[in-house]
């Protein structure tokens, strides 16, 4: 079979699309479903639902509804305007979120979730900062051309690590694998992509990173481990006495993504 016999490989990441976020959008907006407004350019991507809570709690917000499959939350910290939305679980799926948040606004990203380790050593609970992604996905492919590893925004990157070492929170930086199936982190990839030094796994940064690049956004990521694949079995490290600690440390880490964009704006100024 040639390699352009295979779909995901035929044509490039240049040709031009049939349709476009802003074409979908205008239309929502003709049906109705979909008011007329302007995202600001700070946006949140949030992979823990429950996070609703704590934006509602705690700031006054505004709520765009039909934006994705979960509303989009408006809202003030120390004066800057930031989007957070719960983009679902997949690359497909949060890469077509981050595409129309792009087209109605968007310039800075960030994205934060939880991650499973494939280096044991990294507790749960721990902070990984991802530097690279490897493309083990089918997103990216369509916005950048073949190649092993897709990154993050190096302006993003470099303020997530300065809001960490300022809080004196330690972290751990490196490589994520990115994969479309979680029911096939095979053993023989485990010991390959943790030989490489890989750290985690997870289902989304790679097409994220590669979308921001095609789009010529800024975008990067932040997690907190989570279970552990490292073993010969998968081990979920969490017992129901956790679930407390494991929440409390959602919300740290949601703290560190909003003072990231404190300091990012005050540097843009």
């Amino acid at each position: 079979m040639k390699r352009e016999d295979i779909a995901l490989f035929f044509g490039k990441p240049s040709d031009k699309a049939v349709i476009n976020p802003i074409d979908y959008i205008e239309h929502m907006k003709e049906l109705g479903w979909l008011n007329h407004f302007k995202l600001p350019k700070y946006c949140i991507l949030c992979f823990f639902k429950e996070l609703y809570k704590e934006i509602k709690k705690n700031y006054k917000h505004k709520i765009i509804k039909y934006l994705g499959e979960y509303p989009t939350y408006i809202f003030k910290y120390k004066g800057i305007d930031i989007a957070f939305v719960y983009p679902s679980m997949g690359a497909s799926y949060a890469g077509s979120l981050l595409e129309a948040m792009i087209a109605l606004g968007g310039k800075y990203f960030i994205f934060f979730g939880e991650v499973g380790t494939i280096a044991p050593e990294i507790e749960r609970g721990e902070i990984i900062v991802p530097v690279k992604a490897i493309r083990d996905e089918g997103t990216s492919f369509h916005y950048q051309k073949p190649s092993k590893y897709s990154y993050p925004s190096k302006l993003i990157l470099k303020f997530i690590k300065r809001t960490l070492k300022q809080k004196n929170i330690p972290f751990h930086e490196g490589t994520t694998w990115t994969t479309d199936a979680p029911y096939r982190e095979t053993r023989r990839k485990v010991l390959k992509f943790r030989k490489e030094g890989t750290l985690c796994v997870e289902m989304e940064a790679s097409a994220l990173f590669s979308i921001g690049k095609f789009r010529k956004v800024d975008i990067a990521g932040l997690f907190i481990a989570g279970d552990c694949v490292a073993g010969e079995v998968w081990n979920p490290r969490m017992k129901r006495k956790d679930i407390l600690k494991i929440e409390t440390d959602r919300k740290k880490l949601l703290s560190y993504v909003l003072e990231t964009f404190y300091l990012l704006n005050k540097s843009l100024k």
